[in-house]
C-alpha cells in the first residue's frame, strides 16, 4: 500500500515497513526500537499490532508492526532533523485526514444500523396492531366504550415507557431501542394472540402483557442502561 496510513478494523493505521521507507530507515532497526519500546513499558503493546509481510516473487513471510497514531508517536519521538520533521508533520496531516473519514465512515454505518432496526420495528408493528385489533373488539364485547385508536396508543405508550421513549421521539431512538421495540411487539402479539380468543378480560391481558415486558427489561437489564446513564 502506498498511502501513509490506511483504515483496518475501524482505526487509522500505518506500518513500521511504511515509517522505515519513509524516514530513510532499515526496517530491521525500526522493528527493534518498537520491540524496545515494548519491552519497557506493557501498556506500550496496546499501540502496535505484530503482522507479517510477502516480498513478491518470494514465499517467505517477515515480521512487520500495524501501529496507531500513539504508536507511531513514541516511535518517531526521537526521530530527529529537518527531513524527520516533515515526515512527522506529513503523517500527522495523513492521521488526521484518515480519521475523519473513519469518523464519517462510523456515522454512515451507525446510520445504516439504526435504520435496519427501525425497518424491522415497523415490520413487527403490523401484526401487532391485527392483534389490537381483535383486542379492541374484545373490549367492547365487553362493553367497554374505548374507541379502537386509544388501544394503539396504549399499547404503544406501554412499550415507550419501557424504553424511555418520549412520545413522537421514535425517529431519534437508539438502534438498540428499535431492535427491543421489534422485541416488545413479537412479545405481545404472542400475548394478544393467545389470551383474546379465551375472552379473557381486556384490562387482564394488558397487565399480564406489561407484566411480561417488566420481567424482560429485568432479566435482560435494560432498565440498567437508564440508570447508569442518568448516574453519568
Amino acid at each position: 500500500m502506498n498511502e501513509l496510513v490506511f483504515i483496518q478494523n475501524d482505526q487509522a493505521l500505518t506500518t513500521s515497513l511504511k515509517v522505515a521507507e519513509v524516514f530513510e530507515k532499515q526496517h530491521k532497526d525500526v522493528l527493534r526500537a518498537i520491540e524496545n519500546l515494548k519491552a519497557q513499558n506493557c501498556a506500550v503493546k496496546k499501540f502496535f499490532y505484530e503482522d507479517s509481510y510477502k516480498v513478491k516473487g518470494n514465499n517467505k513471510t517477515y515480521k512487520m508492526y500495524l501501529m496507531n497514531f500513539n504508536g507511531f508517536s513514541l516511535l518517531v519521538m526521537g526521530f530527529t532533523g529537518e527531513k524527520a520533521l516533515q515526515f512527522k508533520l506529513d503523517f500527522i496531516d495523513a492521521f488526521d485526514k484518515m480519521k475523519t473519514a473513519l469518523n464519517k465512515l462510523l456515522e454512515k454505518r451507525k446510520t445504516a444500523e439504526w435504520q435496519e432496526a427501525r425497518d424491522a420495528s415497523r415490520r413487527g408493528w403490523r401484526p401487532l396492531t391485527d392483534a389490537i385489533k381483535k383486542l379492541a373488539e374484545l373490549a367492547q364485547e365487553q362493553g367497554s366504550k374505548t374507541e379502537e385508536k386509544f388501544f394503539y396508543m396504549t399499547y404503544a405508550k406501554l412499550m415507550n415507557n419501557m424504553l424511555h421513549i418520549k412520545a413522537g421521539s421514535r425517529d431519534k431512538i437508539e438502534a438498540w431501542q428499535n431492535y427491543e421495540l421489534e422485541k416488545f411487539e413479537f412479545m405481545i402479539k404472542c400475548i394478544l394472540s393467545d389470551k383474546v380468543p379465551t375472552k379473557e378480560d381486556y384490562k387482564k391481558i394488558y397487565t399480564a402483557a406489561k407484566q411480561a415486558l417488566e420481567n424482560y427489561c429485568e432479566l435482560s437489564f435494560i432498565n440498567q442502561r437508564f440508570i447508569k446513564g442518568n448516574n453519568a
